[in-house]
């Protein structure tokens, strides 16, 4: 019987606490020692009591465990399995090549529910409704747009749930949140490709909570192993979605048509959203940044294309910024999207991805997703250091793979000589990086992968 995730770290944490009453009762402490015993007490006996009362009491992974063996019980019974997944964002969407398996199973009965983010704005919320239902439609994949959640579930009967981002709070309708599905098994795969060790990534309760956690890399499942409350028990290593579709042949050519029909170099240009300050979720490079991709996309109309990719929410905290606003903000979107030789891009991406030469951005995922087509890719920085200090082993291999940009000069010389004039140091660099950390494990798709460990935990086969 597997032993109890964290029995052992209840024991060791009574040892560290006996240690340091001793001390307190019998070693005087300078001023320096009572700091340096305070961060000890912190690390020692603090976090690990915090991480065994989430564990055992406000998660309570063992009866949730204890109900999901009672779920998958009940579905090896009956020999099917209701399965809902919740689409939300367009981009967010990893489940492509997992939902034409699991249909062409006759075990398990397919569910999609269109349901947008509350924290997007009404034009976000509508946009990405209809970029959804475009999407599964053009695919020939049935899909709906829900308002009563639970009139749905009370329909469907979900016995397994799939939920896009992990957060509490994510819809308008509070029965679609995860904590209102108890009754079904939950699972996630990360929406974006996690590249640091933050607590965000892989220890919030849903991701403790959870009967699977499908993670893209050992790296990431050990570092759930480290930090997560319940010890990454619950993930299991499929590779990164996104790979099925990336190292497929292209679908579609959503480059425009120019007028003069002449080949040009395919530029795509990804900013973040963030336009404060440096960190992990801040990074403000677009202000400086939008200006001199402009004047390349300008300059250099005759040999080059550039796609705008913003971020979803990119337009919304424009219109929010001071030294922007709406009328700024949308002769900005205008212009890419309605000049002879550049394009806006708000949708499905990965066939954009597979037709372009390059990319340059300050994305999260999209640091680790270009890599799988080994084309040239910059990431556009001017903090560096303090990007990479929180990075896991495989985002800073990642990383590590990208060309840095950090003035105007470094994207003109990346555009003119990597770009345009096809020289590429990294290119060897980018090669190492996708056989050492990125490809696929056990030698087949991350949608086999999937369907493969839900088959066998659910029918044993």
């Amino acid at each position: 019987m597997k032993t109890d995730a964290n029995l052992g770290s209840f024991r060791v944490f009574c040892k560290q606490l006996s240690f340091f009453v001793y001390l307190c009762i019998n070693k005087p402490l300078t001023a320096c020692g009572a700091i340096i015993m305070l961060t000890k007490i912190k690390q020692h006996i603090v976090n690990p009591l915090r991480r065994i009362i989430r564990y055992h009491v406000t998660i309570n992974v063992p009866a949730r465990k204890r109900t999901y063996a009672k779920i998958v019980r009940r579905v090896a019974r009956k020999g099917n399995c209701r399965v809902l997944f919740i689409a939300s964002s367009l981009p967010m969407w990893r489940y492509h090549e997992v939902i034409k398996l699991l249909q062409a199973d006759p075990r398990f009965e397919i569910k999609i529910a269109i349901i947008p983010f509350l924290a997007f704005t009404p034009e976000e919320q509508k946009r990405d409704v209809r970029l959804l239902a475009d999407y599964f439609a053009s695919n020939g994949i049935d899909a709906e747009t829900v308002a009563d959640f639970g009139q749905l579930k009370r329909d469907f009967r979900p016995d397994m749930v799939v939920y896009p981002q992990p957060y509490d709070h994510s819809y308008d309708d509070v029965r679609a949140d995860w904590k209102a599905s108890r009754d079904c098994l939950l699972v996630h795969t990360p929406y974006s490709v996690p590249l640091t060790e933050l607590e965000w990534y892989v220890n919030i309760e849903f991701h403790n909570a959870a009967w699977r956690f499908y993670v893209a890399s050992d790296i990431h499942q050990n570092v759930s192993r480290r930090i997560a409350d319940n010890k990454g028990e619950n993930t299991v290593v499929v590779g990164e979605p996104h790979a099925d579709q990336l190292l497929t042949p292209p679908l579609s050519n959503p480059w425009k048509k120019t007028a003069d029909g002449k080949p040009r170099k395919r530029l795509i240009w990804a900013p973040h959203f963030s336009v404060k300050s440096y960190n992990m979720f801040d990074r403000p490079d677009f202000n400086w940044s939008h200006s001199i991709m402009r004047e390349i996309a300008e300059q250099n109309a005759d040999r080059l294309q550039i796609a705008f990719k913003p971020h979803p929410r990119l337009k919304s905290e424009l219109y929010k910024h001071p030294d922007w606003g709406k009328e700024r903000t949308d002769e900005f979107y205008s212009f890419w999207e309605n000049s002879p030789t550049t394009q806006l891009e708000i949708g499905d991406y990965i066939d954009l991805f597979k037709t372009s030469d390059a990319m340059v951005h300050n994305c999260g995922s999209f640091t680790a997703e270009y890599l799988f087509l080994q084309k040239p890719v910059a990431y556009i920085t001017r903090d560096l250091p303090r990007i990479k200090a929180e990075l896991n082993a495989f985002g800073a291999a990642c990383q590590d793979a990208h060309y840095t940009l950090s003035s105007p000069e470094e994207i003109r010389r990346f555009v003119n000589d990597v770009v345009l004039d096809n020289k590429d140091p990294m290119a060897m660099k980018r090669a190492e990086v996708f056989e050492t950390v990125m490809r696929t494990p056990n030698g087949t798709t991350v949608a086999q992968n999937i369907y493969n460990d839900l088959v066998h935990a659910l029918f044993k086969s």
